[in-house]
């Protein structure tokens, strides 16, 4: 009866998802840029992907830079196929199949509350079908054209992919669960709070906890520290994710959209934390400093190509010049920067 109960439920998702697709392809198509038909648009497209939810796991690599993106930056005359990965702490590079590297096994997979069975939601629905799936229509406009005059509906999803690209990485996922650590250590506050709806808000957003950098840096310094693991971690961590994804997206939609070009000679990298935030005021590199977002998001900026960098400020007097791009996120690598070009990024 519970085998029946999933394929029905699988089935009525899969349609009202066929539905969904065609719905959205129709308005990307035809570019409407009206923003009462986009009210539409939008209430029935939450119709049909309200509580639409496929069960089920398949263990793979989970790409936490798209593959899309990533043959872009491949080598040149391989078709999108090699890329060169730069370790921060090495000196030469290595050539990589580029749909092998920025991914970890099962990244995104989550324990279900009800029945403990392992989910392939995130990677499968949210990301593939959703943000990469539409993400990557409008990443080839702007690589075709480099035109920025998008439509509400093109620029919200744009604003999505780019949200996610600052949150998805391992090194954002091991802050928040280093910040959970010192809440709960330091704080604290419960593991069980930290799965209610509004804890991403207060904990991150608000800084309702009172963190400070000092504090901070102290805790994960101390030789006795103890960091969460195992248990619901991951959960907790991954909704956290998702959250901070969603809030971001709105953040960075309310911001103007700039393209900016490589100087002549050099070219972007990609950097294994995605995209990177700053604030002028605020330029800590490499540094778990995720509570009082809503104050360092000056500046979003995210290489698309080797040529191009997307860039989201809400002054084009704000901009990183496009000589400092690489130097900062050299900085904020976790491990490895991929490049198609034989000049390390940390040299």
């Amino acid at each position: 009866m519970k085998m029946l109960s999933i394929y029905i439920r699988n089935w009525i998702t899969k349609y009202r998802g066929i539905l969904s697709k065609h719905l959205i392809q129709f308005f990307l198509r035809h570019r409407y840029n009206n923003k009462a038909l986009l009210h539409i648009f939008y209430f029935f497209f939450s119709l049909l992907e309200r509580g639409r939810y496929v069960s089920g796991h398949n263990d793979a690599l989970h790409h936490y830079i798209p593959k899309f993106i990533l043959r872009k930056f491949a080598i040149p005359g391989t078709n999108g196929g090699q890329i060169f990965g730069y370790s921060k702490t090495g000196t030469s590079a290595r050539m990589s199949v580029a749909r092998e590297v920025a991914c970890e096994s099962n990244l995104y997979t989550f324990t279900e509350k009800d029945d403990k069975q392992r989910s392939s939601f995130i990677e499968n629905q949210m990301f593939a079908r959703m943000v990469e799936k539409y993400g990557s229509q409008i990443l080839f406009r702007l690589w075709e054209y480099e035109d920025t005059d998008l439509t509400y509906l093109e620029g919200s999803i744009l604003a999505i992919l780019v949200g996610y690209q600052l949150v998805r990485t391992p090194l954002f996922m091991e802050q928040i669960r280093l910040v959970l650590s010192f809440l709960h250590q330091e704080r604290g506050v419960p593991v069980e709070d930290m799965v209610r709806q509004t804890f991403y808000r207060r904990a991150f957003i608000e800084n309702e906890y009172n963190i400070t950098i000092e504090d901070f840096e102290r805790f994960i310094q101390a030789p006795g520290a103890r960091f969460i693991t195992g248990g619901n971690t991951k959960n907790i961590q991954l909704t956290i994710m998702s959250q901070l994804g969603n809030y971001l997206s709105e953040v960075i939609y309310r911001k103007r959209l700039f393209l900016t070009r490589a100087l002549v000679g050099t070219n972007f990298f990609m950097p294994d934390c995605g995209a990177v935030a700053f604030n002028s005021q605020v330029q800590q590199a490499m540094t778990p400093f995720l509570w009082n977002i809503k104050d360092r998001m000056g500046i979003i900026i995210l290489p698309i190509s080797p040529q191009l960098c997307v860039q989201y400020s809400n002054h084009p007097g704000l901009l990183m010049p496009p000589g400092l791009i690489n130097s900062y996120l050299a900085l904020n690598v976790k491990t490895f920067a991929f490049s198609g070009e034989l000049t390390n990024p940390f040299s």
